[in-house]
């Protein structure tokens, strides 16, 4: 009888072993792969990893806040050009983006949360658009004190012909970082320009392209690639993708714009 209890209770103990190993297997893990060509950016440094963990402190805004501090001292003073999300995000298009002459559009959104469509106002040769259009959308927030006259700050934007899935929005990243995603532009060209707090439309601290589809058909297409960047000296920025107007100074036609952090420097 004891015997025979004693092979019972080795039975089950093996059962419920295997049952656990069942339990923890985990998923496989999924790569991304593309036909499309990498950006023409290249480097021996290791390829970036990113996290989708956000540092300890850190700010959501991309511009014109990068801290908590700033907006504070901002809402406590006079001026009034950022407490307007119209007048945010067409000035983010124009300043931070480089787009030529901006128009805003319609205001969606209720409470410390926006969106702004908004687009460029010139065409070929510099003329006026007769018919602009939206072709990026900017997201803003009240990041600090809220209401009225609450300044507002620019967490994102986003174009439907560039559609970034890595690295994620608030990701960490390192050099060279690796950009996944979907695009149609002219030629397929999608510029990328990584840059820290504080930089402006004309400044980065790297930048490089990937191939998306050139199709006319406003298909997209994948795009993988890296794009290297210098040491920064802030711990956040931001990664732009942007469709750039072929013709001379005729600047940012759309663009898709994520927050990031930078992994600390060893």
């Amino acid at each position: 009888m004891r015997r025979r209890l004693l092979v019972a209770v080795v039975l089950v103990s093996f059962l419920g072993s295997v049952a656990c190993r069942g339990d923890q297997g985990g998923s496989s893990a999924s790569t991304t792969s593309s036909s499309g060509p990498s950006t023409t950016t290249t480097t021996t440094a290791p390829s970036t990893t990113s996290t989708t963990s956000v540092p300890d402190g850190a700010f959501p805004g991309i511009w014109p806040f990068t801290t908590r501090a700033e907006v504070d001292a901002y809402a406590a003073g006079t001026d009034r050009a950022y407490r307007d999300p119209s007048s945010t995000a067409r000035q983010f298009a124009s300043q931070y983006l480089g787009m030529k002459a901006p128009v805003a559009f319609d205001v969606t959104g209720a409470g410390a949360a926006r969106e702004v469509g908004v687009g460029p106002g010139v065409g070929e040769g510099g003329r006026a658009q007769a018919d602009p259009r939206v072709t990026t959308i900017v997201a803003l927030e009240q990041l600090g004190p809220q209401g009225p006259s609450g300044p507002w700050s620019v967490v994102g934007a986003r174009s439907t012909k560039i559609e970034l899935e890595s690295p994620a929005a608030r990701s960490t990243v390192s050099s060279p970082v690796t950009l996944v995603g979907k695009a149609n532009a002219f030629e397929g060209t999608v510029t990328v320009r990584v840059r820290e707090d504080g930089m402006t439309e004309s400044q980065t601290l790297g930048q490089g392209f990937v191939t998306g589809s050139g199709d006319s058909s406003g298909e997209l297409g994948p795009f993988r690639g890296e794009v290297a960047f210098r040491r920064p000296t802030k711990a956040g920025g931001a990664i732009v993708l942007s469709e750039d107007s072929s013709a001379e100074n005729q600047g940012v036609l759309r663009a898709t714009v994520i927050r990031v952090f930078f992994a600390p420097q060893q």
